[in-house]
């Protein structure tokens, strides 16, 4: 006669801290997501405070769009041979620096570069986000509630950035729709180290040639 044991069940401090992992991994993957289209109201008012042309306005979107959908695959390999938690610090720096870049740009030009180098370092976070997700729970059900979020989260991004974009226009001017990612990022990089496991880096090669002409080619 046989039996099956249950496992323990974690400790309700472990829950707890591996749920607020998940919650901020989250809070990340909204700002990088909502990005995209943050700007979109916004612009009118960007042209007239920049003289952008009507053709190099629309580059505001399409250098973060670019950039981070045609790095994504060198982000994800990045992540697995040098850690995903490591790789996620490294790409949402990145983007925090250039949102604030980009409320500061004093001319066009470079709030087109502050854009897609914003694209740049989402494509290094964003692949990390789901990897990490599923390594800070605890069990399947905790993978799956994670996975769930994960999907909501995503799925609601480009609706509250158009919702945020129109207000923080209204309400105080263009720049704060990059500007707000500034004090989301940073207290997203003070915690990670304490609430979000590392991943096991794996040795791998990079296809950075593919990356940059897949890029440069879809511009």
């Amino acid at each position: 006669m046989t039996s099956t044991v249950a496992p323990p069940k974690p400790p309700a401090a472990a829950k707890a801290a591996a749920g607020a992992g998940i919650a901020l991994v989250l809070v990340a993957q909204l700002m990088i997501v909502l990005d995209a289209a943050v700007v979109n109201v916004a612009l009118p008012r960007i042209a007239d405070d920049l003289e952008f042309t009507p053709a190099a306005l629309t580059w505001v979107l399409n250098g973060y769009t670019l950039a981070f959908g045609g790095l994504l695959l060198l982000g994800g390999r990045l992540g697995d041979v040098f850690g995903r938690r490591r790789m996620f610090v490294a790409g949402l720096s990145v983007f925090t620096l250039f949102s604030l870049a980009g409320g500061f740009a004093p001319t066009d030009d470079l709030l087109v570069i502050a854009r897609a180098l914003q694209g740049f370092g989402a494509a290094i976070a964003a692949p990390q986000v789901l990897a990490l997700l599923t390594t800070s729970a605890k069990d399947e059900a905790g993978r799956a509630r994670a996975i769930a979020l994960f999907s909501a989260v995503s799925s609601s991004g480009a609706s509250i950035g158009l919702i945020l974009g129109g207000i923080l226009t209204d309400i105080a001017s263009w720049r704060w729709t990059l500007f707000i990612n500034v004090p989301i990022g940073l207290v997203v990089l003070a915690l990670v180290g304490r609430l979000v496991a590392e991943t096991a880096p794996r040795p791998g090669r990079f296809d950075i040639v593919g990356a940059v002409t897949a890029t440069g080619g879809a511009a």
